[in-house]
């Protein structure tokens, strides 16, 4: 049979976070020949530019359908990640645009049932992927730019920056089918490099790029090995003011004392921010209170309160998200009365973060399984070189600040394998019995032993 190598994927993209300056702290993104080393990675292939839309195209009853489809998608992600893990003791921030990306991009590059399971997983088909992800990518690649009358220059406001690529390494085979579907329909840039015989080189140009095309937020901490084959790589990248001359938020006169989870207590007192007013009336329900605030360029930061003696874990669920996320919820007129409402949100400045194997989410609550299956899992569309995925670690930073938002994260499906020729073998089955007292060692990639031991009784 084929030897299977593994496919080791890596997904960059934003949650909010932190700006400080935000009109001087912005570096533009660096052509790429600047970037890469010639002699070691080349490009292979160019992303289609990001398509003209308008506003009939948005509102088509086409991309409606997907966008709550996509919807769906970010919600059960949302509350199986918060289901899934212990949160109590942090602050939390996880980036569903940037998986969902990653998995439709992969969806391109597998076949078969392993094609098969993450369509079913982001719920969708590969035409519904190829019509509408062009306009969802174009939305999310925009710059706002305001004038400065003192400086007699433009001053950027708010960009969003969502970009794609596929590294390979040299020894791969590519199918160039499928890089010309991932360029036109998926953005995605196509580059080749040598993790095998020039690693450091191949590594510097890879951790080069999502510097830049993260602004410098993301300096990956891990290496990509000399087995790498393959890295399917999504950034998303946003930065906002919270209004027009990037003013801090004022604070409010009294302190307020925050409640927190951590040895359920409070942790001192604090002055909170405090949001402009916008129309619309506090979402009380009988388990929680919501309401939100935004920037200068519309992001919205929606927040859900649990009343009384209700835990946030109780509360902060998909159904309910789902219904503070309706902004026909927070009513603002009262007709009989002829009165309108307008509502401010006071909040806190906050870090947020996750560094988490989300595998079991994918594989068990998504029901992707085929493709971290060494025998199983197809890529045969993007390459003949066999690979299949065992790890996927979604990393995130989030700071939100009086100055305005600002973030990025990682999110990478990982795993090494080993460079060899494809040989047919004859299938022979064995089976090895550990029926006595028996001695062990267990070690980790590297071959280190991290534990050693002898098991006498059972």
């Amino acid at each position: 049979m084929k030897k299977k190598y593994k496919l080791l994927s890596l997904f960059t993209s934003l949650c909010l976070a932190s700006c400080g300056d935000i009109t001087s702290n912005f570096v533009p993104s660096i052509p790429q020949s600047t970037l890469l080393n010639g002699d070691v990675t080349k490009a292979l292939r160019n992303a289609k530019d990001p398509m003209e839309f308008d506003y009939n195209t948005i509102k088509s009853d086409d991309f409606k359908a997907f966008l709550e489809k996509f919807t769906d998608f970010s919600l059960k992600f949302n509350d199986a990640y918060l289901n899934r893990y212990d949160n109590k003791y942090s602050n939390v921030a996880i980036s569903p645009l940037s998986v969902f990306f990653a998995l439709a991009m992969t969806s391109e590059c597998a076949a078969n049932n392993s094609k098969a399971e993450v369509l079913n997983a982001l719920n969708m088909t590969t035409s519904e992927l190829r019509k509408n992800l062009p306009i969802l990518y174009s939305i999310e690649n925009t710059s706002t730019y305001s004038y400065d009358d003192e400086k007699q220059e433009k001053v950027l406001e708010s960009v969003k920056d969502l970009n794609n690529s596929i590294w390979f390494s040299k020894e791969v085979s590519k199918k160039q089918s499928t890089l010309e579907n991932l360029a036109n329909y998926y953005f995605v840039d196509s580059y080749e490099t040598d993790f095998l015989n020039k690693n450091s080189e191949a590594n510097k140009d890879f951790k080069d790029y999502v510097k830049d095309k993260t602004r410098g937020l993301i300096d990956p901490s891990f290496e990509l090995d000399t087995n790498t084959l393959l890295v399917l790589l999504n950034t998303f990248y946003l930065k906002d003011i919270w209004n027009d001359i990037g003013r801090d938020l004022p604070l409010t006169d009294d302190y307020y004392a925050f409640n927190s989870r951590v040895n359920d207590c409070n942790v001192g007192l604090t002055k909170l921010m405090m949001g402009e007013y916008f129309k619309g009336r506090v979402l009380n329900t009988d388990t929680y209170s919501s309401f939100f605030t935004k920037t200068q360029n519309g992001f919205k930061i929606h927040f859900l309160k649990p009343n009384n003696d209700y835990k946030l874990e109780d509360v902060f669920t998909k159904e309910n998200i789902n219904n503070i996320l309706d902004l026909t919820n927070y009513e603002y007129k009262n007709d009989e009365l002829k009165t309108e409402y307008f509502t401010e949100t006071y909040f806190p400045s906050f870090e947020a973060s996750c560094d988490t194997d989300i595998t079991p989410i994918l594989s068990q609550d998504f029901e992707i399984k085929e493709i971290f299956n060494s025998y199983k899992a197809d890529f045969s569309n993007i390459s003949t070189n066999d690979m299949y995925v065992s790890q996927v670690m979604h990393q995130t930073k989030l700071k939100v600040e009086r100055k305005g938002i600002e973030g990025a994260a990682i999110t990478a499906l990982i795993d090494t394998g080993t460079s060899a020729p494809d040989y047919e073998y004859k299938k022979v089955y064995e089976t090895f019995i550990v029926d006595k007292a028996f001695g062990y060692v267990i070690t980790d990639s590297y071959g280190v032993t991290l534990f050693s031991g002898v098991v006498n009784d059972i």
